[in-house]
């Protein structure tokens, strides 16, 4: 059977994503995870039908547009899934730099940088760049898995033209459902050669209505991120405190947020000459600072990965226990979700120069 090929969505195309856009998700797990049953998984996932596109390769089709190019693992010998594993035999408080990632605190803080955690999120010939993917045949995910004897990092590498953070939330519970046997519960994945947004902000009005069967699950993966700006002083933001600039995200969020406003703001992105660079309205000469709302993707409910625990670590509820984990213990409130998660951007961002 030929592979087929798919043109990446409108909204998916953007040159920002294009060239920009590289992303990392690190998500730290206090069990003990067996990473091939995460592999094998995420892989039986990506064959279920139509969700093989995002386990397609990026072919460049005619300039600047590019296509998805499904592949079959089997038929082809291409991967689906770039994997990679490493087991560190101690505890992540031990490690000189797994011991520094970020603690959470009871009022707002400042944090380092995620960028001294790279070598823990991938190994050294991962994909960096979008060249990497379009001249390397690599898949668009990467999958990373570090094991210490307290807990398991769990790292995700991909292309931001494959999907944003709230499609990831979609790929996760699918995931999960697939690591836990549950197949039934895999929703298909809508778009997967259809563009529901292909029209939204263009005089075609509104977006594809999507009337489904009474009890029929579809998940939705692609980009259908709008940026909301809010205008600040430097002197603002450095000296003042922080609910002053919360406040004005979020007075932009609610200004910029109406139906009305999104739809001229896509308007504008769907304009041909616009579209070849991202419009960043302010001021020229302004610094971008990125302020990402990820607690409304629902990671946390997301993601269940208890299937794949093997034991108990010394920070689970069972850390009096040893050797498999029974049913009891699987479903212990905890087990199997993030403790934490940061994310990455791996490549320099066109907005900054």
């Amino acid at each position: 059977m030929r592979p087929q090929m798919i043109p990446l969505h409108y909204f998916d195309n953007t040159h920002l994503l294009r060239r920009s856009m590289v992303m990392c998700l690190t998500l730290k797990f206090d069990d003990d995870l067996d990473a091939d049953m995460l592999r094998d998984s995420l892989i039986r996932l990506i064959k279920n039908d139509r969700w093989r596109k995002i386990g397609g390769h990026l072919h460049r089709g005619n300039r600047p547009f590019l296509h998805v190019f499904l592949v079959s693992e089997i038929s082809k010998g291409e991967s689906v899934v770039e994997f990679s594993k490493v087991h560190i035999d101690m505890s992540t408080r031990g490690h000189p730099l797994a011991s520094n990632l970020h603690q959470s605190t009871c009022y707002p803080s400042a944090q380092s940088g995620v960028e001294q955690y790279r070598y823990l999120s991938g190994p050294a010939h991962r994909p960096t760049s979008f060249g990497d993917y379009l001249n390397r045949n690599l898949p668009q995910i990467s999958l990373h898995v570090v094991r210490f004897t307290d807990g398991t990092l769990v790292s995700l590498t991909w292309p931001h033209t494959m999907s944003d953070v709230s499609g990831w939330a979609e790929i996760f519970r699918a995931w999960s459902a697939v690591l836990a046997g549950k197949r039934r519960q895999v929703p298909n994945l809508a778009g997967f050669d259809a563009d529901f947004l292909e029209y939204f902000g263009t005089s075609s009005g509104v977006p594809r209505l999507l009337i489904e069967p009474a009890g029929r699950q579809r998940a939705y993966i692609q980009n259908a991120t709008f940026p909301y700006v809010a205008q600040m002083p430097p002197k603002d933001i450095a000296g003042k405190w922080f609910g002053q600039t919360a406040t004005a995200i979020r007075k932009a969020y609610k200004i910029l947020g109406d139906s009305e406003q999104l739809m001229t703001t896509a308007n504008l992105l769907q304009t041909p000459n616009v579209r070849s660079r991202f419009p960043v309205l302010g001021d020229r000469a302004g610094h971008h600072i990125f302020f990402v709302n990820w607690a409304s993707a629902r990671l946390q409910s997301a993601i269940d990965f208890r299937a794949a625990v093997t034991h108990p670590t010394n920070t689970t509820e069972a850390k009096a226990k040893s050797g498999t984990m029974d049913h009891n213990m699987r479903n212990k409130k905890g087990v199997g979700k993030p403790s934490y998660f940061h994310s990455d951007i791996l490549n320099k961002s066109d907005l900054h120069g």
